[in-house]
């Protein structure tokens, strides 16, 4: 499976409108939210086990990625869930 389908593209928001830099290495972060952001249960986070098998799904199976990447898509998860909560004050 092909997870490139979903958009990389970041949508500008803030003041100024300006689209923030995705860098390469990020991508497969950036699309594993995306994926996952869709699993979530109203605004709680994205459950740890979702995440696991989303990385056997995506044939990650490198303890070092795997840790980096479930770390990662966490730090978006909760800042993700920051956002929200703010704009729903």
């Amino acid at each position: 499976m092909e997870w490139g389908k979903y958009s990389t593209k970041l949508q500008a928001i803030g003041v100024e409108k300006k689209q923030p830099k995705l860098y390469d290495d990020l991508i497969d972060v950036w699309e594993a939210f995306l994926v996952l952001n869709s699993s979530r249960i109203k605004d709680e986070s994205i459950k740890f086990s979702e995440i696991e098998s989303w990385l056997n799904l995506s044939n990650v199976h490198e303890t070092d990625r795997r840790q980096e990447m479930a770390y990662l898509i966490r730090v978006l998860d909760s800042e993700y869930l920051q956002f929200v909560r703010k704009s729903n004050k």
